[in-house]
């Protein structure tokens, strides 16, 4: 579901909504934990009591941003689902109602959501964006935005289209 309106609507289905599992598509045996970045190249499922929701990267015309779907399992690889839910970021949220929020960026190109922000009463915003690790020597802590994979943080340390948050 690319379109707009579905995006927002199944944000909108979200929101209120509370996780009992968080699972991380990954191509392989992949080390997903880099302190500030989680890194689920081909997405992240977020398991709430009402159903599954799917967060994926997906290509807009020149760039990528998020894709957003409810309970298709398949649309995430073939590749099993590591589930990070005991990680202290997921576990904290777990059983509580979530508040969310989609991030937008227009560049040089039709807008598109590239990040689901979720939030949670009393803790960090939580992002799932459309992005990757930065390879260029700089911190854990930094992604490069619109990118083919999607990273979870807690930290503003991402780089927003060489725009630091």
């Amino acid at each position: 579901m690319s379109d707009d309106n579905d995006i927002r609507a199944l944000a909108s289905d979200l929101a209120g909504g509370e996780l009992v599992a968080v699972r991380y598509s990954l191509l392989a045996d992949d080390d997903w934990d880099h302190g500030a970045i989680h890194t689920a190249p081909m997405g992240v499922e977020l398991v709430t009591r009402d159903g599954a929701y799917q967060v994926s990267w997906q290509q807009y015309e020149w760039d990528f941003g998020i894709t957003l779907r409810r309970d298709e399992p398949t649309v995430l690889g073939v590749r099993p689902l590591a589930d990070v839910s005991s990680h202290p970021w997921w576990r904290q949220r777990l059983g509580r109602p979530l508040g969310v929020d989609l991030h937008w960026y227009g560049g040089d190109s039709t807008p598109r959501p590239d990040a689901l922000i979720l939030k949670v009463a009393g803790l960090d915003d939580l992002w799932l964006a459309a992005a990757d690790r930065s390879d260029d020597g700089h911190s854990s802590g930094e992604a490069i935005m619109g990118l083919d994979g999607v990273v979870a943080t807690t930290e503003p340390l991402v780089v927003l289209h060489g725009l630091e948050l």
